[in-house]
């Protein structure tokens, strides 16, 4: 299902601690993101040859989009997709081994996007929770940034995403300069230590081994449980940046302002700060919970396959995004083989 969204494409230097940004160019861009119809997996040794696990899709709270490419995926590795529109149950999920919750909250309408409210009842929060301490695993895949997108279950769970930007250096694009129409792809590599020594990483046979993991966007997990691993995080260089900088910008520049003007010590000047130390901020998570399993991930585009077609100064651009890059494709499937019991 195509999509088609009018963005202002704002580009401005990287952020580090002391510095602000000098300028910003404001461009008007038509983009279409439609399924990457042309992805075809291919996989050798295929992890379940018949009756595989029961993997319950959820497309009931604004999701249904862009999932195509995963069912492929865990389709021809012998799992049983089912999609599951309605409010989650105990009894429900009780029939599933694996719950994988993608892109939740990313396509609502204007009306909860000026008021949002919560997308999992406290009801589906305690089911999901009591179904995983009896044995069942979830793979929850961020998608929207609004906080009530999935507060009320991952609250639950002990998680929390912080609504700030990440921005580190050593996560150069993986395709080179970033394109007007979307966000720069983002390379988490094992080389620059940013990889667990996990079995998720490393996965059954050194052809499932994932070396590289690409990200159009990466959200940081700020809480967790205590017994979480980091399964992807980004270097020491990391620094969050707050989503409202520019606005902050604009107050600091007043503030000196008013200060070259002749304030006085008894008219204090406090001068926002655009971004925060964040070493190794955590993007990907696994856990145990009872006696189920749980993978979260600070972003939902690598599970599947997109192509964004944009027109920019009246120039053409294309862009794939997502299982095709880098190690993603072993990454996604190595999280459901550990989801299922195949990896411990």
């Amino acid at each position: 299902m195509k999509r088609w969204l009018w963005l202002i494409a704002i580009l401005y230097p990287l952020i580090v601690p002391g510095q602000q940004p000098r300028q910003t160019t404001e461009q008007l861009v038509k983009t279409s993101i439609d399924d990457d119809e042309t992805y075809a997996p291919k996989l050798d040794h295929p992890a379940y040859l018949e009756s595989g696990p029961v993997v319950l899709l959820d497309e009931g709270h604004g999701n249904s989009h862009f999932d195509k490419a995963f069912v492929k995926l865990v389709s021809m590795d012998g799992y049983r997709v089912v999609v599951l529109s309605e409010p989650f149950r105990y009894e429900e999920l009780s029939k599933a081994k694996v719950l994988v919750i993608m892109n939740p909250g990313m396509f609502m309408p204007l009306s909860w996007h000026e008021n949002p409210q919560p997308l999992f009842t406290d009801v589906e929060a305690a089911a999901v929770k009591d179904w995983l301490a009896a044995g069942g695993s979830l793979l929850f895949a961020a998608g929207s940034l609004e906080a009530e997108s999935g507060d009320m279950l991952l609250n639950r769970l002990g998680i929390a995403f912080s609504q700030d930007m990440i921005l580190d250096r050593d996560l150069r694009p993986a395709n080179g300069p970033a394109q007007p129409s979307g966000p720069q792809l983002l390379t988490f590599t094992r080389e620059k230590e940013m990889l667990a020594s996990h079995t998720i990483l490393a996965g059954r046979v050194e052809s499932e081994r994932v070396d590289t993991i690409t990200l159009d966007h990466a959200s940081s997990i700020v809480k967790a449980p205590d017994n979480v691993i980091a399964l992807v995080h980004c270097s020491e260089k990391a620094v969050m940046i707050s989503r409202d900088w520019l606005v902050r910008k604009q107050e600091a520049e007043a503030h000196k302002e008013v200060k070259s003007n002749g304030a006085t010590e008894s008219q204090p000047i406090t001068v926002p700060s655009f971004s925060t130390p964040a070493p190794k901020a955590r993007v990907a998570v696994a856990f145990t919970l009872g006696k189920g399993r749980v993978v979260v991930i600070g972003n939902g585009s690598f599970l599947s396959s997109v192509l964004r077609q944009a027109m920019f100064k009246d120039h053409p651009l294309s862009q794939k995004v997502g299982l095709g890059d880098g190690d993603n494709q072993n990454f996604t499937l190595n999280i459901m083989h550990w989801l299922s019991g195949l990896l411990e």
